[in-house]
């Protein structure tokens, strides 16, 4: 339960999952988002939402993500303590995306974001398809991410804040 939890919660409060199309970036903050995300995105030390350790304790995590023209991968790392100085004695856990850019939307805060929809790659489980939709904003160095559900307004949840390295 531990990796499969985790898949699904991999990019933290990315768990809308289906499907929906998505159109490549065009015009707007869409061609700012897609110029700026490429690189690597370390997260701060936050509650792995969901995870919990063997005696029923939180566990705490730092998400390192490095975003490509298409594609991404997340290495998550978990931690007994909240100053994620303490490692749970878990191995690192790598997932690999693909992903494309959708229309840019408002979110609750009235700024603006991108939607974005990025599908699991499983070398193991080739035919298991996950998709996951979300809504990315980049302001400045920093990188949040929040959940993406149709006929919804997004809301980030600014517990989890990535910052580009």
């Amino acid at each position: 339960m531990k990796t499969v939890l985790p898949l699904l919660l991999c990019v933290p409060l990315l768990s809308a999952c289906g499907s929906s199309s998505s159109r490549s970036s065009s015009g707007g903050n869409d061609d700012d988002t897609a110029a700026s995300l490429p690189g690597t995105w370390l997260s701060n030390c936050h509650e792995y939402l969901g995870v919990e350790g063997d005696n029923g304790d939180p566990v705490y995590s730092i998400s390192e993500i490095t975003f490509a023209e298409a594609s991404y991968s997340d290495v998550v790392s978990t931690f007994t303590d909240m100053n994620c100085t303490t490692p749970d004695g878990a191995p690192d856990e790598t997932f690999s995306w693909t992903y494309t850019l959708g229309e840019d939307i408002t979110a609750a805060d009235g700024a603006s974001a991108t939607r974005m929809t990025a599908d699991a790659v499983i070398p193991d489980q080739p035919d298991l398809e996950l998709t996951v939709e979300s809504v990315i904003r980049i302001t400045g160095v920093e990188l949040n991410i929040a959940e993406f559900v149709e006929d919804e307004v997004p809301a980030f949840d600014l517990r989890v804040t990535y910052t580009k390295q």
